[in-house]
């Protein structure tokens, strides 16, 4: 969000503004403003009911830059709340994003229909209801004043910073499946009645900027993957949205563990990151869960007992020769490291926990592990001629990488259904043609 400033002045440390309506203040030590706000990009017109009101800004979240001959400061912040919002009383909530394009939401998840009062004008679209704990949400597209909008909507009466939390999950949910994160320039609004016809609180953040992957993870129409009509008639009736109950179980589990919520942004992140980070990263969230799916303590503590005794001989042996400390020191952090599951064999195990079967190449890549966290990412020698097939062949390992980690995120919220082969449909690029169905069976 931006906003101009006018006839600035500097006195006791602290720095006046003096402009037009709305006024904002800082903090408590601070300095009293008044600013003009730039609001061409707000999300609807009734923002204008909130010109009289008392805004507050933190100094952290903005940024000043001045234009010497006009005698003007244009400022940014990346969050903006009213008096009434910084109360934290409960109320029924409101956010809005304004992006680009509508978003089709029934493509990858059960919608509703839902008939929304936005700006004096109603607009009936698909919602996707999520179910947090004992709170109801809508997340819905629609499209006022030819733009268009994403909203969250809260039917039962929250603190705001739980409002948001909740917010937060439901955005991190919908980039995993679909491929869009939207964190950048969210409105929200407080209002005390479930007709949200009368705005009490405001706010405004960003947190990060918003993200288009390529790499959503199931579609319900498959020409939309893969132009083939054949292939379309074959995979269309296999191709089911995730149901509303999956994707609150999706949300919920990124609110309330961290290694998951951590494993969602980084892979909806790395996307967008070039090869050698990607594949890098993809390998970090597989660590990631595979710390947070492992074994259960029983299978861990019954396969422990099986070992103790060969150690223990081991260590007595080493005990028993002439080496010195040292030596002996070395050979036992030898003897603990036996005890340790090789790298691929528990990678590779996390998949079969959940209930997914890994195929032949998925495991061969896994295997090379060490080789892609450590940068050995090339097979062939740097040359001119090689330096393509290289390219190619990480594009395949991070194709595959994005696939095998999409499925053991959804299943381990219960998902069983088909998802995107992304290295069958990425294979002309990769010239990596493989016999495998453009469609995953998870």
């Amino acid at each position: 969000m931006t906003f101009t400033l006018n006839k600035v002045e500097r006195k006791k440390f602290s720095l006046f503004f003096e402009s037009v309506d709305p006024h904002l203040t800082v903090g408590e030590n601070d300095a009293e403003k008044e600013i003009k706000f730039n609001l061409h990009n707000a999300p609807f017109n009734s923002i204008s009911q909130l010109y009289g009101g008392r805004f507050f800004i933190s100094n952290r979240s903005m940024n000043v830059s001045s234009d010497s001959m006009s005698a003007t400061i244009i400022a940014s912040v990346d969050r903006l709340t009213n008096e009434e919002h910084r109360q934290y009383k409960t109320a029924f909530h409101r956010a809005v994003k304004l992006i680009d394009k509508p978003l089709n939401l029934r493509d990858c998840i059960q919608t509703n229909n839902i008939t929304i009062l936005f700006d004096n004008r109603v607009s009936k679209n698909s919602s996707i209801s999520v179910k947090l704990g004992t709170n109801s949400f809508d997340l819905t597209s629609f499209q006022v004043y030819n733009s268009n909008y994403l909203l969250i909507e809260s039917y039962d009466k929250l603190q705001w910073e739980d409002f948001r939390d909740c917010v937060y999950a439901i955005m991190k949910g919908y980039a995993l499946i679909s491929g869009f994160l939207a964190f950048e320039d969210l409105y929200y609004f407080s209002y005390s009645t479930t007709k949200k016809d009368t705005i009490e609180g405001f706010a405004y953040y960003s947190e990060r900027g918003d993200i288009y992957s390529h790499f959503p993870i199931i579609t319900t129409n498959p020409y939309s993957k893969v132009q083939n009509q054949s292939i379309h008639d074959e995979s269309f009736n296999k191709m089911k949205p995730v149901s509303s109950e999956i994707f609150s179980e999706l949300c919920l589990k990124s609110m309330a563990i961290s290694e998951f919520e951590t494993a969602i942004l980084t892979y909806v992140e790395a996307s967008t990151a070039t090869l050698l980070l990607r594949v890098q990263s993809y390998f970090v969230i597989l660590e990631t869960l595979a710390n947070l799916f492992k074994e259960s303590k029983k299978q861990q503590k019954s396969s422990l007992k099986l070992k103790k005794k060969v150690l223990r001989e081991l260590r007595k042996t080493i005990q028993s020769t002439d080496l010195d400390g040292e030596g002996k020191s070395f050979f036992e952090k030898k003897i603990d490291n036996l005890n340790q599951q090789p790298n691929s064999e528990r990678l590779e195990d996390v998949f079969s926990h959940i209930g997914i079967e890994l195929l032949e190449e998925d495991k061969e890549i896994i295997k090379r592990r060490n080789d892609y966290l450590h940068g050995r990412l090339y097979k062939l020698e740097d040359t001119r001629e090689n330096r393509e097939e290289n390219d190619r062949d990480l594009l395949y390992v991070t194709m595959r990488m994005c696939t095998i980690l999409a499925a053991l995120m959804i299943k381990a919220v219960g998902y069983s259904g088909w998802i995107i082969n992304h290295p069958k449909i990425w294979e002309v690029q990769t010239k990596k043609f493989i016999d495998e169905k453009h469609f995953r069976k998870i």
